[in-house]
């Protein structure tokens, strides 16, 4: 089974059958032209046929759709990622990172699974600033991954401590009826980035040098230059903490304080066993 493609042209044409599903091959050009893409009819055709040999596709008369054995092969081996940590009760493991941006992106790594083993669990989030969103090389997956609580039907709820300008217009732009925002609810010191989600807590943690730069950051009356100066901070290697750990009451504890601002429906509160 191949799993890494050629060119970059290979995995636009199989993220467009991935999320549009059977086309014609003509469309599927036209397809990748709307979205900028400089290319030949011939140059896809010839995508297509390394695509088939590999075994990433199918092909009868003028359609082309994902191979289905090779989608089941591939979700077979992401099983094995896509595991939740393998923490016991009481146990917590601690992760260094030089930057933010690898730091977000195992952040995602821990959560996914998380996600995916405790289905519709809420989830609760506590930051200081929402400052993932401002970092360039981090932005949409940070989108992504807010946009999908409605997407998913998941009610998550989201505490960003201090009261400003940036975090009140984060709120506006991302609030919606399953994820909530409340700001200016300061529960847990500048350093600390906090998510609870079932048992499991992962919190970044910054240092002090670090959390007084975003502060003054945040202060500023110019908050247009707010994600240059975020992105010119974290630019510099430095030292953050990613914890993970498991503990129950703990984890109970962190979502009443998280969930001061929120009305969270005695249904949810029930069924999760949230308090």
């Amino acid at each position: 089974m191949q799993i890494l493609l050629h060119t970059m042209l290979d995995d636009i044409i199989v993220k467009s059958l991935l999320e549009n599903g059977e086309q014609e091959i003509t469309d599927l050009y036209n397809s990748l032209n709307s979205q900028g893409q400089t290319t030949t009819i011939q140059g896809v055709y010839k995508r297509i046929r390394q695509l088939i040999v590999a075994g990433v596709i199918l092909k009868t008369k003028k359609t082309v759709t994902i191979n289905s054995e090779w989608a089941e092969n591939l979700q077979n081996l992401l099983e094995n990622v896509l595991r939740t940590p393998g923490l016991k009760t009481g146990e917590s493991i601690v992760y260094s990172f030089k930057k933010l941006g690898p730091l977000d992106a195992y952040w995602k790594h821990i959560m996914a699974p998380l996600e995916k083993s405790f289905f519709g669990y809420p989830i609760f989030l506590y930051n200081p600033y929402e400052i993932w969103i401002e970092l360039s090389d981090r932005k949409d997956s940070e989108r992504d991954y807010f946009q999908a609580f409605t997407k998913e039907r998941r009610h998550c709820f989201c505490s960003l401590g201090k009261q400003n300008y940036r975090n009140q217009d984060f709120k506006k732009e991302y609030q919606d009826d399953y994820l909530q925002v409340s700001v200016g609810n300061e529960v847990f010191s500048d350093r600390d980035y906090v998510a609870v989600i079932a048992d499991y807590i992962i919190t970044t943690k910054l240092t002090p040098a670090l959390a007084k730069s975003i502060n003054l950051i945040y202060s500023s009356d110019n908050t247009n230059e707010v994600s240059e100066k975020i992105n010119n901070l974290f630019a510099n290697s430095t030292a953050i903490k990613l914890k993970v750990e498991r503990n129950e009451n703990k984890a109970k504890k962190l979502r009443k304080k998280i969930s001061k601002d929120f009305y969270i429906p005695k249904k949810i509160s029930e069924k999760f066993d949230l308090f």
